[in-house]
């Protein structure tokens, strides 16, 4: 079998090919989505104040409003991928897959982030009340958990986008098509964070002069040109692990027959 490989400088250089030819549909969702995450914050804060029943309601209305722009977002990146022109309204396109998306960001919330919790932290505070020395144990231990499955899970929401499979098969084939990459995949997480970083320095040289709204505006202009330039280059990267398992059946069976790889 050949060992899966990608070229992290050719995903990001077709990540800021495709932002280019692409700045208004992917610049202006990528705004649309900022501007809804801003407002309900806002109306989450007002609520808390006035009732706590319409602040819970509102804050899980809203996320699952969020997973079905984050998904819109997807389909977007994947139809450039495929060499199409995508329009705005594809941020709402999604719908059809939404149960299953809102199932395994719940599947990939509960291995990543409740099991550590449950499980390494309540060790790190048993260890800490018994030898200070190894007080740090368990908050490492949860690092790595978190950046292990963390990677091991990330592209559970592209194969619902792109193929249309179920929450837990997402998370299978997921697992599947990294599994020789991780450390590959890890590089990447820590280049694409670079990327954001980068953009984000005229706009803290700004707040540092004391123009918080201009810099601020700097700050969310940036978030919008980078956040689709990684979203692309991880697309990309995901479409060819995806192409060199095809022949792999431990997965093939977990399509969708309208999806055939």
């Amino acid at each position: 079998m050949i060992r899966p490989h990608f070229s992290i400088k050719d995903a990001l250089l077709l990540g800021f090919q495709s932002v280019r030819k692409n700045f208004f549909v992917l610049v202006g969702t990528m705004a649309c989505y900022l501007f809804f995450v801003a407002a309900c914050y806002y109306v989450l804060e007002l609520l808390w104040q006035k009732n706590h029943t319409l602040h819970y309601f509102f804050y899980g209305a809203s996320g699952i409003f969020e997973l079905f722009i984050t998904a819109g977002l997807l389909s977007i990146g994947f139809k450039i991928i495929a060499g199409g022109r995508p329009v705005f309204w594809d941020l709402f396109s999604q719908s059809n897959i939404l149960i299953r998306f809102v199932s395994g960001t719940i599947l990939f919330g509960i291995i990543c982030l409740l099991l550590p919790t449950l499980l390494v932290i309540p060790t790190g505070v048993f260890i800490y009340h018994h030898e200070n020395t190894y007080a740090g144990i368990s908050l490492l231990a949860t690092f790595l958990w978190v950046g292990y499955f963390g990677i091991m899970y990330r592209f559970f929401a592209f194969t619902i986008v792109d193929r249309g499979v179920r929450a837990v098969d997402s998370l299978r084939i997921s697992a599947a098509i990294t599994k020789r990459v991780r450390f590959r995949l890890f590089i990447l997480f820590i280049v694409s964070v670079g990327v954001v970083l980068i953009g984000y320095i005229p706009g803290l040289i700004v707040i540092s002069l004391n123009h918080l709204m201009f810099g601020n505006a700097l700050l969310l202009l940036a978030t919008a040109i980078t956040v689709p330039i990684i979203r692309i280059a991880h697309i990309s990267v995901y479409r060819k692990l995806m192409i060199e398992h095809e022949s792999n059946d431990a997965i093939r069976h977990l399509f969708p027959s309208q999806h055939p790889v």
